[in-house]
Order: structure tokens, then sequence, then C-alpha cells
């Protein structure tokens, strides 16, 4: 833990100079937007439940856990704990990276984090496991550390939505990955990639990419509770 906690400091130092988002800004941001969306999405029936909302379920589960937030009762229960992808196909995905690299002209595929998500849940080949641990979240990493705010293009290309939902999806994937393993350089490229989306997200966007935002706003600061930094 000290060693982390050390390390936590540096990359914090670092964090700073690069403009970053206040823990307190975004904090306070995640919380009082759960409110806002679930007061939208509430009062309705279960068939009428919307998806996106399913993912301010999750962030409330988050934060109940971490102690940052009362969950409230009476609302449609979710299953699972990775946002709904209906048209993500695992094996369609592995087959596509069979002959291919993850980053290619500084694009990923698209559906890579909630793949290698699933991956990381122990889903999938043992081999195809294996390569997201040891190759493909690596370089994901890298990725992001070195394209920074321009990482994450998409291929084939993608609109604006579905690029940031892929940067968010991203950031959620990193911070399980650095739960998962204890290891905070994760953390760390989430927290960057959570800190340039904030610009765009807390403007006028559709909602479903608000509260995917708000998830991985959500995951990351769980983490940071749990492991008290």
């Amino acid at each position: 833990m000290i060693h982390r906690f050390a390390g936590w400091l540096l990359e914090a130092a670092a964090r700073m100079l690069e403009d970053s988002i206040p823990e307190e800004r975004l904090r306070s941001f995640l919380i009082s937007d759960v409110g806002r969306l679930l007061d939208q999405a509430g009062g309705q029936a279960d068939e009428a439940w919307p998806t996106w909302a399913d993912d301010l379920r999750m962030v409330e589960r988050l934060l109940s856990e971490a102690g940052l937030w009362q969950a409230r009762e009476g609302l449609p229960e979710v299953a699972g704990s990775w946002p709904r992808q209906e048209r993500m196909d695992l094996e369609c995905w592995l087959e596509g990276m069979r002959n291919a690299p993850l980053i290619e002209a500084g694009c990923v595929p698209r559906g890579t984090a909630a793949a290698l998500a699933r991956l990381l849940g122990g889903e999938g080949p043992p081999d195809a496991r294996k390569a997201m641990q040891e190759r493909w979240l690596p370089a994901l990493l890298r990725h992001v550390e070195l394209k920074r705010r321009e990482a994450l293009r998409l291929r084939p290309s993608g609109t604006p939505l579905e690029t940031w939902m892929e940067r968010d999806e991203t950031a959620i994937l990193f911070v399980r990955a650095a739960k998962t393993w204890g290891d905070l350089r994760y953390l760390n490229a989430a927290m960057k990639l959570n800190d340039w989306g904030y610009a765009v997200h807390r403007r006028a966007v559709p909602v479903q990419l608000r509260a995917r935002y708000l998830l991985a706003l959500a995951e990351q600061e769980a983490l940071i509770e749990a492991w008290e930094l």
C-alpha cells in the first residue's frame, strides 16, 4: 500500500500539471446528475424503464457500496455488471482480431472496451484471455497514454456519440483492470479519460451518453474510496 500511495502521489502531481478537473468537482457533478436523471427515469413501470437508466442503477450500487450514496428503493433491478451491449458479439470481435493489431492507424475496433471487459470478467477462450492481459490491454493503455485526447478513434469510423461511448467504456474497463490487478496505471489512465471528457459530458449531450459517463466516474470514485487514495 505504501508503494501504491507513493506512486499515486506522483501521478496526482502530474495530473495537476495537465489541467485536470478537481476531484471534488467531478464527484459533485456525479452525485447531482445521478439524482437528477433518476428522477427523470423514476416513476415509470418496469417495461417503460429506459435502458440508459440501467447505468444509473449500477452507479447507485457502486456509490452505495462505497458509502457515497443512499440507494433508492422500488426501482427496477439490473442484472449483470456491464452496460447493455445488444450488438456486442465477442466471438465476432475475436475473429476480427485474428489477423489484425488492436491499434491500427491510431484507431481501435468498435466494441473493444466491451470485448476486453468480458474477457477480463472471465468470458471467452483461455488464449483470448491471455492475449487480453498480456497484449491487448497493455497496448490500449499505451495508446491512451501516448495519444491522449486523440486516442480511441474507431474503425470503421463512428459518430461522435459512438466514439465518446467507446471512450467512456474504456475508462470503465481501465478501472476494473486496476481493481483486478492492483495496477495504478490503469486507474490513472481512466481518470485522465474522465477528466478529458468532462467538458463534453457536462453540456447538453444525449442522455445515454451522460449516463455512461456517470458510470465511468462512479467506477473511478468507488475504487479511490476502496483504496483510500
